[in-house]
């Protein structure tokens, strides 16, 4: 449940450059493995919910937290067998656990707050977490469509909580994978869909990019037999 928000603010420096840090060390110490802040574009919400209703871009800060996905059993799978949905979802409880928490903190705090986390099928998100996960340094887009971190590639799951707190926002970096997936076609040989391209980027809603067949994505993972969802990117 919900907490309500105080209705007086804390008696905590409002300054936005201690209060991004105060959360980001909250993240960390329940356990998060990186936490970034960033504005919120208005493109990253979603125009409407999975009911047909507008939703109101209402919060311009984000709290971004990333959790790795658990590496030992990342290299035991095969990449498409019945451990793809165990490893994605232990992030994502844990994901849950930190995400309301950090929400719920902030409320009592004084400020507004709204977890965003969960498998794309749970009614969770009123954004999308690609762009903000870009905007927090986080990641750059890889070759698979997903973005990739320097420390965890693509092995890891993130949430966002939305907030009115503000903040000093992180700036996205570059750290030469454009570069690295131009030369690089693993993820894409290994691809049992072959749904990663080879080759060059292409246009794709206005932005340059290597563009992931989603069809072909799906269609492999609800289709697939022998395993669960396919993480053989993640594992390549």
């Amino acid at each position: 449940m919900d907490s309500p928000i105080a209705e007086t603010k804390a008696p905590i420096p409002s300054n936005p450059l201690v209060l991004s840090r105060h959360i980001k060390r909250l993240g960390y110490f329940l356990k998060a493995d990186l936490v970034g802040t960033c504005h919120v574009p208005t493109s990253a919400y979603y125009s409407h919910d999975k009911q047909g209703d507008p939703i109101e871009p209402r919060y311009s800060n984000a709290v971004v937290i990333v959790m790795r996905k658990e590496l030992r059993a990342v290299r035991a799978s095969s990449g498409h067998d019945w451990l793809g949905d165990p490893i994605s979802f232990q992030a994502y409880q844990h994901l849950a656990l930190v995400a309301e928490t950090v929400a719920n903190y902030i409320r009592r705090l004084g400020w507004e707050a709204v977890p965003q986390y969960g498998p794309s099928f749970v009614n969770r998100y009123m954004v999308q977490l690609p762009p903000l996960l870009l905007a927090a340094g986080l990641g750059e887009v890889s070759r698979a469509g997903i973005i990739l971190n320097p420390y965890l590639g693509l092995a890891f799951k993130a949430a966002v909580i939305l907030t009115d707190m503000p903040i000093v926002p992180d700036k996205p970096v570059d750290f030469g994978l454009q570069r690295f997936c131009q030369d690089c076609n693993i993820c894409a040989e290994n691809c049992p869909s072959k749904a990663i391209p080879i080759g060059d980027k292409v246009m794709y809603n206005g932005y340059e990019t290597w563009k992931l067949d989603t069809k072909r994505c799906a269609s492999y993972n609800f289709t697939n037999k022998k395993g669960t969802m396919c993480n053989t990117c993640v594992k390549s």
